[in-house]
């Protein structure tokens, strides 16, 4: 039997501390995921898809009081990080950035599309500026999933 990848462990983690939620995790279909990349006309690194598809429309407690459900992505998403970008002064987002993320409209998760199947992860908070914060999306989910975890 094949050992679970890292992204497939902390599904699985995450998908065990649902069982106690009130909403269920819930995710995309093919066909929405399709829709987004036609949104924003992006191919979707692989791991975002599969991110997509286990909690695209539904991800019970986890990263709640954030925008990134299916519900949330939208071009405005993307324009108002770069709102914030540019009152702290800020360069622009590249063209094939994607924001995948925004807590509370001061920060933000972002990738680059179409480069990498596991990009790494920057992110951006007012104040303090842009950095990379993992070297790939299945990093930044399970640092993502234990630290939620952790403080439940």
């Amino acid at each position: 039997m094949a050992e679970a990848s890292p992204f497939e462990s902390a599904l699985a983690k995450l998908s065990r501390a649902a069982v106690q939620w009130e909403h269920p995790l819930r995710g995309c279909t093919n066909d929405e995921i399709v829709q987004l990349e036609r949104l924003f006309d992006s191919s979707l690194p692989e791991t975002y898809r599969a991110f997509r598809s286990a909690l695209g429309k539904s991800s019970g407690e986890f990263l709640r009081g954030s925008d990134f459900l299916l519900k949330h992505l939208s071009r405005d998403l993307k324009r108002g990080a770069q709102e914030m970008l540019e009152d702290e002064g800020e360069p622009q987002l590249p063209p094939h950035a994607f924001v995948f993320l925004m807590h509370q409209g001061y920060q933000f998760f972002y990738f680059h599309c179409g480069v990498d199947p596991d990009p790494p992860v920057y992110y951006f908070r007012e104040r303090e500026g842009t950095r990379k914060v993992a070297e790939s999306f299945t990093q930044w989910f399970a640092t993502m999933v234990d630290d939620e975890l952790a403080a439940q």
